[in-house]
C-alpha cells in the first residue's frame, strides 16, 4: 500500500487519472504510516481537485520551499518527478504574485540560480514565459526594483533589441505586445535613473560648477517624467567611460542596447519619446533637442545602430532647420533654470502631467 501512496503522489500532475477524488478516497482509507502521513497530506490540499496548486500554496503560506516541505514532513516524493517540478513551478508563480515588485527581494536570485526559466511548465510553455507574464501583469507603475529588471534582462534580453535575435524569439515573441510595452516603459524609467547617475558621477568629479548646479534641476524634471510613466521609449547614448561606471554600480545589468558615442569630454546623452515629441537630452552644457513627428530621430531606436558621433547628433539641427515642414526646438540649459518653462510647455501640450517650473 505504500507503493500505491507513492504512485499516487508521483502522478498528481496527471489531472485526468490519478488525481480523481475516487483515487484520493482510496489513499485516505489505507493504513497510516510514519513516512506518508494522511492527516498532513489532507492539510496540504493533496486530496482536493487541484492538488499541485494546493501544495504550492501550502508552501507559500508556511514560508517553506517545496524541497523543505518534502524533507521536513518525510513525504516520499522524488525531486526529479514531474509532480514535484510542477509544484515548484506553481510555488514560484505564487511567490511572485505575493511580492512588491518595487522592493528588493531574494526571489530574483532564487529564480536565476535555480534555472527556473528553463523548466517545462506545459506542453508549449516554459516556466520563464509564465514568470514574465506574471511579473509584467503585476506592474501598476514604472517604479520597478532593479533586482527584477536585471533578472529579466539577463535571461530574456532587452525586448528593444532585434526581434530576430535568439532571445527575443525564445521569450518575447511568445508574450502579448501589451506586456512587452509595459516593460519598455519600465526600461525607460531605468534608463533615466542610469543617465542621471552617470552625469552625477561626472558633475561631482569635475570642476564644472554650472554642471553641478544644473544637475538638481535636471534630476527633478527627468525623474518626474520617468515616474509618471509618460515616456514611451528611450535609449541611452553613452561613452565607454560612462558604461564602465554603470558596470561598476550595476554589474549584472545587460548593456547591449546602450548606444556608444565617441568621447566628447564625457558627454552622456539619452533619447526618449513622449507622445509625438522625440527628445535628446544630454549632460554638460548640451542643449536639449526636441523634434516633432521626426522619423529620422526615431531611427535612434534601431537595434543595429550601435554607435553614433557627437557631430552626427548635432547635424540633426541643420537638417531640421533646412526643412520647414519639421518642428524643431533647441533649448539651452541656463543656470537660473529658465529653460524649464519652455520645456514644460511643450511636454504639457503632449501629455497630461503635473509639471512645475
Amino acid at each position: 500500500q505504500r507503493l500505491f501512496k507513492i504512485s499516487f503522489l508521483e502522478n498528481l500532475y496527471k489531472k485526468d487519472s490519478y488525481t480523481t477524488m475516487k483515487v484520493a478516497n482510496v489513499v485516505k482509507r489505507l493504513e497510516r504510516d510514519t513516512l506518508i502521513n494522511n492527516s498532513f497530506l489532507e492539510k496540504t490540499g493533496v486530496f482536493s481537485d487541484e492538488p499541485v496548486q494546493k501544495l504550492a500554496e501550502f508552501c507559500v503560506k508556511h514560508n517553506l520551499e517545496p524541497k523543505e516541505m518534502v524533507q521536513e514532513n518525510a513525504i516520499e516524493l522524488s525531486f526529479a518527478s514531474k509532480t514535484f517540478k510542477l509544484i515548484e513551478c506553481n510555488y514560484i508563480i505564487a511567490r511572485i504574485e505575493q511580492v512588491d515588485l518595487r522592493n528588493s527581494s531574494e526571489l530574483p536570485q532564487l529564480i536565476k540560480h535555480g534555472n527556473y526559466f528553463e523548466v517545462q511548465f506545459s506542453e508549449d510553455k516554459l516556466l520563464g514565459h509564465s514568470i514574465l507574464e506574471t511579473i509584467l501583469s503585476e506592474l501598476n507603475s514604472v517604479e520597478f526594483h532593479s533586482d527584477w529588471i536585471e533578472l529579466i534582462l539577463n535571461i530574456a534580453g532587452d525586448p528593444r533589441s532585434s526581434s530576430n535575435s535568439r532571445k527575443y524569439n525564445k521569450w518575447w515573441a511568445k508574450l502579448p505586445q501589451t506586456l512587452i510595452n509595459n516593460f519598455i516603459k519600465v526600461l525607460s524609467h531605468n534608463d533615466i535613473i542610469l543617465f542621471l547617475e552617470a552625469i552625477n558621477e561626472f558633475a561631482s568629479g569635475s570642476r564644472n560648477f554650472d554642471m553641478q548646479r544644473m544637475y538638481d534641476r535636471r534630476k527633478k524634471m527627468m525623474m518626474k517624467l520617468a515616474t509618471e510613466g509618460v515616456i514611451d521609449e528611450s535609449r541611452l547614448i553613452l561613452p565607454e567611460t560612462a558604461k564602465k561606471f554603470i558596470k561598476k554600480i550595476r554589474p549584472e545589468l545587460d548593456q547591449s542596447f546602450i548606444m556608444n558615442i565617441n568621447e566628447h569630454d564625457g558627454l552622456c546623452l539619452i533619447y526618449f519619446k513622449i507622445g509625438e515629441l522625440y527628445i535628446i537630452e544630454g549632460s554638460h552644457n548640451f542643449a536639449v533637442r526636441i523634434f516633432k513627428k521626426a522619423d529620422r530621430i526615431k531611427r535612434l531606436m534601431t537595434p543595429s545602430m550601435k554607435r553614433i558621433t557627437y557631430n552626427q547628433i548635432t547635424s540633426y539641427d541643420q537638417k531640421f532647420h533646412q526643412d520647414q515642414k519639421n518642428v524643431f526646438y533647441k533649448i539651452s540649459h541656463d543656470s537660473r533654470g529658465r529653460w524649464k518653462s519652455k520645456f514644460i510647455r511643450l511636454i504639457k501640450a503632449e501629455v497630461n502631467i503635473d509639471l512645475k517650473v
